[in-house]
């Protein structure tokens, strides 16, 4: 079982194309920027979202 960022890693390892991330908050963001900061190889296929959600 992986703990966060190393689940994020894993699977953007483990995907052939680009994938979008939904970021929850910022927090999550930080998380995946200092992910790709760290691994920038990983940069060019991952694309970030917000996650937006309307009451």
């Amino acid at each position: 079982m992986f703990e966060e960022p190393e689940r994020t890693r894993q699977m953007l390892r483990g995907m052939s194309g680009p994938i979008r991330l939904l970021i929850s908050d910022p927090a999550a963001q930080r998380r995946v920027d200092s992910l790709l900061t760290r691994y920038p190889e990983l940069r060019p296929q991952a694309t970030t979202v917000p996650m937006i959600v309307e009451y």
